[in-house]
């Protein structure tokens, strides 16, 4: 007897949902994973792109200046989004930095709560008319930025089950946490107890 698709229709249909579903899958669910997954690296190193801003905005207070040294000494994807932002004012999409910057600034509602708090402080330091005011600021924005590490730390500390979690965490994730802060302690901005103390809570 010849294979007959009536005889197997169950099996037809089965075939096809499952290739439906694979499809979707690919098609909708891997961009929208990948775009996730971008945005979590990007938070995380933001404590690194704030603090260079931070130490440029101490020697000179210009956003643009800022803006550009950060994009030139930070990792990605954080520099590339501070390459768009003065790119923005070239191609004229923005009329100017403090446009561009704002508007990358509100693109960190939610989850990145405390980038989006770092990034305005960054940008409110700039209309300081006194250094004691704009370093007070700027410490206001290590503070965010730092706020947000600790916290999705506690959240994964939280979550951790079973031995072999845990040495994940402490054998990779923290060393790359703790290195994206090692320019914040060359400038004595990061306290260290804080970060600890989020560490102890979350276990």
């Amino acid at each position: 007897m010849g294979w007959s698709v009536l005889d197997n229709l169950p099996i037809v249909i089965s075939c096809g949902t499952l290739g439906a579903l694979g499809f979707y899958i690919v098609l909708v669910q891997y961009p929208l994973s990948m775009a996730k997954r971008l945005r979590l690296r990007s938070l995380g190193k933001s404590p690194e792109i704030i603090c260079y801003m931070v130490m440029s905005l101490n020697l000179v207070p210009s956003l643009e200046r800022a803006v550009q040294f950060a994009a030139e000494n930070g990792e990605e994807p954080l520099s590339s989004a501070l390459r768009k932002v003065i790119w923005s004012v070239e191609t004229r999409q923005s009329l100017s930095v403090d446009d561009s910057f704002m508007d990358f600034a509100a693109e960190w509602s939610g989850d990145g709560e405390e980038l989006k708090m770092a990034l305005y402080s960054i940008r409110g330091a700039v209309s300081e008319k006194t250094r004691e005011g704009r370093e007070r600021v700027l410490e206001k924005a290590t503070e965010s930025a730092l706020a947000g590490t600790r916290r999705r730390i506690e959240e994964f500390a939280a979550g951790l089950s079973g031995p072999s979690t845990i040495l994940f965490a402490l054998g990779i994730l923290l060393p790359l946490v703790v290195g994206s802060m090692l320019p914040m302690m060359a400038i004595g901005t990061l306290d260290v107890s804080n970060l600890e103390s989020g560490l102890s809570m979350g276990g």
